[in-house]
């Protein structure tokens, strides 16, 4: 069973698309998304 679970880390000062692209990257493929910030 494939595991269907992405890790995005991002920094506080990086821009709101790039944890967009994270959305619809999960959302395409039905996988969970985590998100770590980093300050």
């Amino acid at each position: 069973m494939p595991f269907k679970t992405v890790l995005s880390i991002i920094d506080v000062t990086q821009s709101d698309r790039d944890l967009d692209a994270a959305i619809e990257l999960c959302a395409e493929n039905n996988a969970h998304l985590r998100v770590q910030t980093q300050s």
